[in-house]
C-alpha cells in the first residue's frame, strides 16, 4: 500500500518484548512517515503547538474510547474506536517529534520502561499522566528541563505500546490503517469553523 510519495508501507508484527522502540518496523516506518504527515499539516496552517495541543486531545480521546469500550461510560464504545485513538496517541508524538528534529527512537531507548505494576486502569491514566508530563516540560521556560522533553514523549509512546500489548492489540497495524485514513481524508485540513 503506498500511503505518501516515494514510501511504501511494509508493516511487520512488533516485538511484544518492550526493550526497544515500539518494535518491529513501525518505529522506523513511523518517523519516515512524519515528515509527509508534518508537510501536510503545515501546509494547512497547522503549527507544532498545534500538533502538542493534537496530542493532548488524542490522550483524552483515547482514554474516553477506552472507557466506552470497557463498559466504564454512559454509553457503549468499540474496541476498534480505542486502538485507533491510540495509534492516533502515537502518530501524534512521532510528528511532533519531527517538527522539533527530535530523534523519538532514539528517545526511547534511552527512557525507563514503563512500571510493570501499572495495569488496566491505571495504565491508561498514564497516558495522560505521560502526555501532560511532556507538555509540562516542553512548555517549560527552563531550557535544562526542556531538554527532556523528548525523553518524555518516549514514554508516551512506550506507555501506548504497552497497552497496546496488554490489549493484545495490533498497534502496528492500527498505526499503519490510520495513517493511511489520514492520507485519504487529507491531514491538515481545518475543520468548517477555521475554514471561514
Amino acid at each position: 500500500m503506498v500511503i505518501a510519495p516515494d514510501v511504501i508501507c511494509v508493516v511487520t508484527p512488533y516485538d511484544v518484548s518492550f526493550s526497544h522502540g515500539i518494535g518491529g518496523h513501525v518505529n522506523s516506518w513511523m518517523a519516515g512517515q512524519a515528515p509527509h504527515i508534518a508537510a501536510r499539516l503545515a501546509e494547512g496552517g497547522f503549527e507544532p503547538d498545534d500538533t502538542a495541543l493534537h496530542l493532548a486531545a488524542e490522550a483524552g480521546e483515547f482514554i474516553g474510547a477506552w472507557t466506552r469500550y470497557t463498559g466504564r461510560a454512559r454509553r457503549d464504545g468499540t474496541e476498534d474506536e480505542a486502538r485507533i485513538e491510540l495509534a492516533d496517541v502515537v502518530i501524534a508524538a512521532y510528528v511532533l517529534a519531527h517538527q522539533h528534529d527530535w530523534d523519538l527512537d532514539e528517545a526511547i531507548s534511552r527512557t525507563v520502561l514503563v512500571d510493570p505494576k501499572l495495569d488496566g486502569v491505571n495504565l491508561v491514566l498514564a497516558v495522560s499522566a505521560k502526555v501532560g508530563g511532556f507538555i509540562t516540560l516542553w512548555t517549560t521556560p527552563i531550557q535544562r528541563a526542556r531538554q527532556h522533553a523528548p525523553r518524555a514523549l518516549g514514554e508516551v509512546v512506550l506507555v501506548a505500546r504497552r497497552i497496546a500489548t496488554e490489549e493484545k492489540w495490533d498497534l502496528a497495524g492500527d498505526i499503519a490503517r490510520k495513517v493511511e485514513i489520514g492520507f485519504e481524508r487529507g491531514f491538515g485540513k481545518r475543520n468548517k469553523r477555521d475554514a471561514g
